[in-house]
């Protein structure tokens, strides 16, 4: 939980691995001593200190609900939000240590990836910071559809260490994404044209990165070109992966198609058709974030990044 250190002008990709080092030793302490519903209770005074404490996570979480929900958000809905991103976090520890029998798993559009898996066609699963993005390793489906989870893990390689103590495997599908570096291109490319699935977030943008001011809950919001540039270059099918947590232990995964070819997009319209993309991604995550407005994690200004 380091993004609050943005207050200091720090973006949340350079806040640092200390806070999120802690509050994972943490979280696998209280899993492993407590198991899950003692863990979840003692998460209640720990999120209340969080919510104390940190003004900045106060204020860009309030401007966030009052975006989403019918009311104007009141402090109760601030410390509910943060005590949300906590328990999916919880979560994760067990999902990643395979204990499906402590969920109820609900599945919507799934038979998207069983046919590109039937087929052996390699895809881009789009995501966000919303809800759980382990909820794919429930009932085994990170491993039988080869879904490997692409990102910037080169500047976190402490997290990367406890990740691999908490789960082996899921360490092994992990892929160092850089934009600037060829190899790490042909490396995706190499797993899509093999058939496997590659996932990454798209609502974050990291200094550097290609960007578009799109419309996003009521205002404007800077998303990043780069997921979709990638997508237009290895010329795969594209398709939505959302999981949404719903309180005690619910998770409803949703797949939905997005695009046959960004490539195709791309020939025809240019970097327009990129932006326009994106645009497309941040509607459908808005629809997401109304349907479960506690589920989208993003401690930080997001509005006013842009």
């Amino acid at each position: 939980m380091s993004e609050p250190l943005r207050e200091a002008g720090l973006s949340w990709a350079a806040a640092g691995e200390y806070g999120s080092i802690f509050g994972i030793r943490a979280v696998l302490f209280a899993a492993d001593v407590l198991g899950r519903r003692a863990a979840r209770l003692l998460l209640l005074p720990i999120v209340l200190y969080f919510f104390v404490v940190h003004f900045a996570v106060r204020r860009t979480s309030f401007d966030y609900l009052q975006r989403v929900l019918p009311t104007p958000p009141r402090a109760i809905d601030v410390y509910r939000y943060v005590l949300c991103f906590a328990r999916v976090t919880l979560d994760r520890v067990f999902m990643l240590r395979r204990r499906d029998e402590l969920f109820d798993v609900a599945y919507s559009g799934h038979e998207i990836l069983e046919d590109l898996w039937k087929r052996g066609q390699g895809a881009i699963l789009l995501s966000a910071h919303l809800g759980s993005r382990s909820a794919m390793e429930l009932g085994g489906h990170s491993e039988r559809f080869r879904i490997h989870v692409a990102g910037r893990f080169r500047n976190t390689p402490r997290i990367n260490r406890i990740l691999a103590e908490v789960s082996p495997r899921s360490v092994t599908r992990l892929v160092d994404l850089d934009p600037t570096n060829p190899k790490s291109i042909l490396a995706l490319r190499d797993l899509v044209r093999g058939g496997a699935l590659v996932a990454m977030t798209a609502d974050r943008t990291n200094q550097g990165d290609r960007c578009v001011t799109v419309p996003f809950l009521g205002g404007e919001a800077r998303f990043p070109l780069g997921p979709f540039l990638l997508a237009s270059l290895l010329d795969c099918p594209v398709v939505l992966v959302f999981a949404l947590y719903e309180e005690p232990n619910r998770y409803e995964l949703y797949c939905e198609p997005f695009s046959q070819s960004l490539k195709a997009e791309r020939r025809e319209r240019g970097t327009a058709a990129m932006s326009e993309a994106a645009e497309r991604f941040a509607a459908r995550l808005e629809r997401y974030c109304r349907a479960a407005p506690y589920n989208w994690f993003n401690f930080y200004d997001f509005w006013g990044a842009s």
